[in-house]
């Protein structure tokens, strides 16, 4: 059995982490900051957690970013406890693939192994289509053009508005 302190230092391992890889969940829009009228691209992040990140900041001089598309993956760095997006990711988050392997019996001569289906587990984030917005989950009418999904090996788990 686990023990608060247990928990206590997990979560203090956690807070120290100072990078993360995720998705983009919208497309970066311009946000006015300040009263100074600084402005800043923001972005939506899903890093595999139960809620998005939002309103993440992209690091300045980083022009590229401000044209990703939705499902793009990126890389975050904390600085001051506040994240940043500060580049595109080389890996892609959220990619599983399940695989089921028959382990051999060495008793009986060569060992033959079983390989069974292949399971694709990998979650996206895309803009609903009109027909999934007609079908999946919702009256017609209720979910706004625009909503994005998030579907888990193909099917809708999630709808953000």
């Amino acid at each position: 059995m686990r023990s608060q302190l247990h928990d206590i230092i997990d979560d203090e391992i956690g807070n120290l982490k100072n990078t993360l890889e995720g998705r983009t969940a919208s497309r970066p829009i311009l946000f006015l900051g300040d009263e100074a009228a600084n402005s800043v691209y923001v972005v939506n992040v899903d890093v595999g957690e139960d809620e998005l990140m939002r309103d993440i900041p992209i690091a300045q001089g980083n022009h590229d970013l401000r044209y990703a598309d939705i499902g793009s993956p990126v890389a975050l760095r904390r600085t001051a406890q506040r994240w940043t997006v500060v580049g595109f990711s080389k890996v892609m988050p959220g990619t599983r693939t399940e695989v089921l392997v028959t382990v051999p019996n060495f008793d009986f001569g060569l060992p033959t192994y079983t390989i069974g289906v292949i399971t694709d587990r990998t979650f996206i984030i895309r803009a609903l289509t009109y027909g999934e917005l007609a079908t999946l989950g919702t009256f017609y009418g209720e979910t706004p053009y625009g909503a994005l999904g998030r579907f888990e090996a193909g099917v809708l788990v999630e709808v953000f508005v």
